[in-house]
This record gives structure tokens, C-alpha cells and sequence, in this order.
């Protein structure tokens, strides 16, 4: 099997399909906890987010997104507010692609939208696949950096936009938390 085919596709209504659901293992995603809603829920967040949106195309009508790390969906929600046609998310953890799915499940735009099990270091996408590529807050939980910045330059067309975003290193010193 190829490492970068995806280990669980959702279906273009944002679910898995019945036989690959996941048990929720996480207490916090089972139960709904407001914090793995989409949205900024803690000020450093609030920060980050800001600052991603403004570099974010303010119209990405037509294009595609990949949002790598995607967590529980917010820059997904973003890019299909602001038009994209195509958007995939990929991140490791099945609570967060799940937590995802049933946030992205109320947006209604007729994008088509693919959420997949995946490993940042070989992601499951094609080459040059995304107009703008998305990572927000998860290249500080990595060990190695430059593996995963040569897989977003490669899913991403050339010409096309490549948006990191991670705490500053002082900030942990500081106490700020990323989640």
C-alpha cells in the first residue's frame, strides 16, 4: 500500500461511512466539550486566527484547499465560507476528523469535501493539488520540520499559497497555551 493513500475517506456528506466509524476514545470529543469546537477558544488562538485570515485569500471561489493538521475543521469552515470548491482536510487523530465531520455537516456550499486519516509527513493528496494549503498550529509538535514543509510544497500548485502558523518559542515560557 502506497504510505500516502488514505486509511479512512469520507464521503462527500462530510461522515464516515458506517463501517469505518471510529469509537470515540477521547472523553472530551465524546461528550462535545466546547473546546474542540471550530473556532479560536483560547486568546493565543484567537491571535493566531486572526492573523491567518488576513493572509488568507479573502475569495477562494473555484479553488482548492488542503488543510493539513485540520483538527476540528475551523480553517476548512473558512476556506468553504470564502468559496472554495474542492477542500481537503487530513489530520492524524479520528475524535478530531469526526469532530470535523459533524461541524462541517452544517455548512451547505456543494463543495465537495474529503476528510482523511493521515500522517503530515506523507500526505494523502495529489501533487499540486491545492491553490492554498493550510497548517495551522502543528508544526510545533513536530519532531522534524523539513519532511513536512517539502509534503505542502509538493500538494500545492506552483504559484499557489503555503500558510504555516505556530506559537512563537518564547510563548511557551510565558505559559501560553495552544489548546
Amino acid at each position: 500500500m502506497d504510505e500516502r493513500e488514505p486509511t479512512q475517506t469520507r464521503t462527500p456528506e462530510h461522515g464516515l461511512a458506517a463501517a469505518q466509524k471510529p469509537p470515540f476514545t477521547n472523553r472530551l470529543a465524546r461528550e462535545g466539550s466546547p473546546y474542540l469546537k471550530a473556532h479560536a477558544h483560547n486568546p493565543v488562538m484567537c491571535a493566531e486566527e486572526r492573523a491567518m485570515l488576513v493572509l488568507m485569500p479573502t475569495s477562494l471561489r473555484g479553488q482548492a484547499v488542503v488543510d493539513a493538521g485540520c483538527g476540528s475543521g475551523r480553517y476548512l469552515l473558512h476556506a468553504l465560507r470564502r468559496g472554495a470548491a474542492r477542500a481537503i482536510g487530513v489530520d492524524l487523530s479520528p475524535p478530531m476528523l469526526e469532530r470535523a465531520s459533524a461541524e462541517l455537516a452544517s455548512l451547505r456550499t456543494g463543495a465537495q469535501v474529503t476528510l482523511l486519516q493521515g500522517n503530515l509527513e506523507a500526505l494523502p493528496v495529489p501533487d499540486a493539488h491545492a491553490d492554498l494549503t493550510i497548517c495551522g498550529l502543528v508544526v510545533g509538535h513536530l519532531e522534524h520540520l523539513q519532511p513536512v514543509l517539502a509534503e505542502l510544497q509538493r500538494v500545492t500548485r506552483p504559484g499557489g499559497i503555503v500558510l504555516c502558523s505556530d506559537v512563537h518559542p518564547i510563548g511557551h515560557a510565558l505559559g501560553w497555551q495552544r489548546d
